[in-house]
This record gives C-alpha cells, sequence and structure tokens, in this order.
C-alpha cells in the first residue's frame, strides 16, 4: 500500500489534465468522440481513484477527506451532465444529417424535374398532340378531394401510365398497337 497512492495520484494528475482539454475541446468544437471520451474518464478512472485516496486510503490527511468530498461530488456532476450532453449532441448532429440528405434527395429531384421539363418541351407536339407528355401525370381531377393521393388514385394513375406504355404513347417503343 505504500507505493499505490503515489502511483494513484500521479496517475490522477496525469488524466486529469487529459480529461479537463477533452472536456473542453469538445464542448466547443461540439465533438461527440472527445466528450465521450471525456466522460469515460471521468467515470473510469477518475471516480475511482477520487474515492480511493480520499475515503480507502489509510495514510491520508485530515484535508483528504475535506477536498475529495467535493471533488468526487463535482465528478458525479460532470459525469452526469456530460453524459447527458453527449446524447443531445448525438441527437442533434443525426437530426443535421437526416436533414441535409433529405436537401439532397429534393434537389436532385428538382433537378430530375426541370430536366423532365425541358426534355418535354424540346419533343413539343412535333411527337405528341400537345395534351400528351412523355411522361405520365396525374390525371386532372384525382387529386382534387384533399390534395393527398389516396390508394385509388395511385391506382389510376398507375393504369394512365401502364395504357401510355402499353399503347407506346409514353415511350418511343411501341409494344402495343390499339387497332
Amino acid at each position: 500500500m505504500r507505493f499505490v497512492i503515489p502511483i494513484f495520484s500521479v496517475v490522477w494528475a496525469l488524466l486529469e489534465g487529459v480529461r479537463l482539454w477533452l472536456g473542453f475541446s469538445g464542448n466547443l468544437r461540439e465533438r461527440v468522440p472527445e466528450l465521450a471520451a471525456f466522460v469515460l474518464l471521468t467515470v473510469f478512472p477518475q471516480i475511482p481513484i477520487v474515492i480511493l485516496l480520499g475515503f480507502v486510503a489509510v495514510d491520508r490527511v485530515p484535508a483528504d477527506l475535506v477536498t475529495a468530498f467535493p471533488q468526487l461530488v463535482f465528478l458525479v456532476l460532470e459525469a452526469v451532465l456530460a453524459f447527458r450532453s453527449v446524447r443531445a449532441l448525438m441527437r442533434k448532429q443525426t437530426a443535421e444529417f437526416f436533414r441535409a440528405c433529405q436537401t439532397d434527395v429534393e434537389d436532385s429531384a428538382r433537378a430530375d424535374a426541370a430536366e423532365m421539363a425541358e426534355e418535354d418541351a424540346d419533343r413539343g407536339a412535333s411527337t405528341f398532340d400537345g395534351s400528351q407528355s412523355a411522361r405520365t401525370p396525374i390525371p386532372d381531377g384525382l387529386m382534387s378531394h384533399t390534395g393527398e393521393p389516396g390508394v385509388a388514385d395511385v391506382m389510376a394513375a398507375a393504369g394512365v401510365g401502364l395504357r401510355r406504355t402499353l399503347t407506346g404513347q409514353g415511350s418511343g417503343s411501341r409494344l402495343l398497337k390499339e387497332d
């Protein structure tokens, strides 16, 4: 036990600086790995070392007990608050990621729609009679009731698209001809 106290004191002193730096930089940069490392270094080995040095050690001075108790309270409080911060930061970053993915998909869909509109405009009335399009739109009146398509609306739109595809009105090749 004679060498255990000095060894744990040195380990505590070295890890305390690293732990505080990880917590500070992880908090300012909003980085989950640094904050998670801060929580782990707080829970183990800092809390057990403070308990050992302040409450369990045989040869301690009265000041050890007086300083160990508030330090233990602050370490536990830091661990709880840092854990909650890591959890909130993970939720925030996950939401930002999904918003970015959704924006990318929406931008891609808008670009595809603009490209299709250009293609349809370039084809003009030379291929179609003006009321038909190379793409299958939802027929007029299908979504007028609530603005949200129902099962019947989707099936009707799919039927129009299938009819156009089979009769060759929706593509350059004719699979079926109506006689």
